[in-house]
């Protein structure tokens, strides 16, 4: 099942593929095709590849004493110290939304993805007519938007299960 409806253009796209020029409203004659889909026998593959490959960032036995097996794996501390601030920034709209809303209750909206796109573009609007904080939640714009994307990104994420 796709993540947002075939559209009336010409290259439609099928059930497990999105045109990525096309989600961002460009009708360009050349687009990018993206699979929304990985099937689980490619999922289990790509996790056993990775857990074969697992080992130790200076070169130790997994069996040594001081051994981690974390080289090449995700390092989201990167992200949360490097981005603290603006991440607080997106807490913030996540706070404001749950006080005005419910706790979590974005992921109960029905077209999700495609609503929080609108909403994403609602505050690049504002953003590019020189609005910087909304005056309606006192929150920064741009956290606003990332808020938005990230709410589609989960909620695809986990309606096509790609980890």
């Amino acid at each position: 099942m796709p993540i947002f409806p075939t559209s009336n253009r010409p290259h439609a796209f099928e059930p497990a593929t999105a045109c990525d020029l096309c989600l961002k409203g460009r009708d360009d004659p050349i687009h990018v095709r993206t699979p929304l889909v990985i099937d689980r026998e490619e999922q289990h593959r790509r996790k056993a590849e990775a857990e074969a490959k697992e080992l130790d960032p200076r070169g130790l036995d997994p069996h040594e004493p001081g051994a981690k097996l974390d080289a090449g794996k995700l390092q989201p501390w990167l992200c949360i110290a490097g981005f603290s601030r603006a991440l607080a920034a997106v807490a913030k709209v996540t706070t404001v939304g749950a006080v005005k809303y419910t706790p979590n209750g974005w992921m109960s909206v029905s077209n999700g993805p495609e609503r929080y796109m609108e909403g994403f573009a609602r505050h690049m609007l504002k953003l590019g007519a020189g609005e910087t904080l909304d005056t309606d939640t006192g929150c920064l714009h741009k956290a606003q938007m990332i808020w938005n994307l990230l709410a589609a990104l989960e909620l695809e994420l986990r309606e096509t299960g790609i980890n």
